[in-house]
């Protein structure tokens, strides 16, 4: 994510999954907040729809005013 925010001037990265057991736990390890749920928006791998879920974060949520990384 640093290299997002610094090199491409992004101001914000995102990321969404069906896995809640693992990748949730990742992405707020990273400092990213839940932004929402779509209900029933794909299928996972036996075909059954799943809930997508969104998470973000900021380039001023992950950086303080002296660009030091405040997560």
């Amino acid at each position: 994510m640093d290299y997002a925010f610094r090199e491409w001037n992004a101001h914000k990265v995102f990321a969404e999954t069906i896995d809640t057991a693992k990748s949730l736990g990742l992405m707020k390890k990273l400092g990213m907040r839940p932004e929402g749920v779509q209900r029933k928006q794909v299928r996972d791998c036996d075909g059954n729809w799943a809930d997508l879920h969104l998470y973000g974060v900021l380039m001023e949520e992950l950086f303080s005013e002296e660009g030091r990384k405040v997560v």
